[in-house]
């Protein structure tokens, strides 16, 4: 993942956020396990509704950030079950590029 700087007063931002903030954002922790980057939950929320189109555009194929598990009311088990499967499982929202990776699929797999 990689997250664009933002230069403006006041000190480095991730369009908008903290390092911090963003870092929690997507992998659910802050950098300094125990710190909070939040002041509370609603504005952890308000951060992840505000910068989420570009948070997710961030990710790779079938990857999402922690605040968009959350989002969703389900976090994939660790070890048990991959983002991609959940994603599809459960019907969720796919990206062009997710959405063309199960159209190949399904050519390759009726050309086999």
């Amino acid at each position: 993942m990689r997250l664009r700087r933002k230069v403006g007063g006041g000190g480095v931002a991730l369009r908008g956020l903290s390092h911090n903030q963003a870092f929690e954002l997507m992998f659910g922790v802050g950098p300094m396990v125990g710190e909070a980057s939040f002041s509370s939950p609603e504005e952890y929320e308000q951060a992840w509704q505000r910068h989420k189109d570009s948070l997710l555009a961030e990710c790779a194929p079938w990857r999402r950030p922690d605040a968009y598990w959350a989002e969703v009311g389900y976090q994939p088990r660790c070890g048990s079950e991959t983002e991609e499967s959940v994603l599809l499982r459960l019907g969720l929202p796919l990206t062009p590029t997710e959405r063309a990776i199960l159209a190949t699929r399904k050519l390759q797999a009726h050309t086999n």
